[in-house]
């Protein structure tokens, strides 16, 4: 991974520079998506992203995220809990 800012994605929502390309085409087994805020850029790399398996907070991102944990942004600790419970029963190393 690296760093990005809105000038790494096109118009079009999609990646434009090269680490990020790199990034977004890594088949990563597992990606993590807790942002307390809504990113326009955040949320254009994960759609981007070829993760196997994607665990996000926030029900928006249904169509994005494979599983949604529903918590609030400020319960970091209700998160990681709940994260590692359920990754337990899915069977996912974290």
């Amino acid at each position: 991974g690296g760093i990005f800012s809105p000038n790494s994605i096109g118009w079009n929502g999609k990646p434009k520079t090269g680490d990020l390309k790199i990034m977004v085409a890594e088949p990563y087994d597992l990606l993590i998506y807790y942002a307390k805020e809504v990113n326009w850029v955040q949320d254009a790399v994960i759609a981007h992203s070829q993760a196997k398996f994607k665990i996000g907070i926030k029900e928006s991102d249904l169509g994005v995220n494979d599983f949604i944990i529903k918590v609030s942004p400020e319960d970091v600790g209700v998160f990681i809990s709940e994260l590692v419970k359920y990754l337990k029963i899915l069977n996912i190393k974290s």
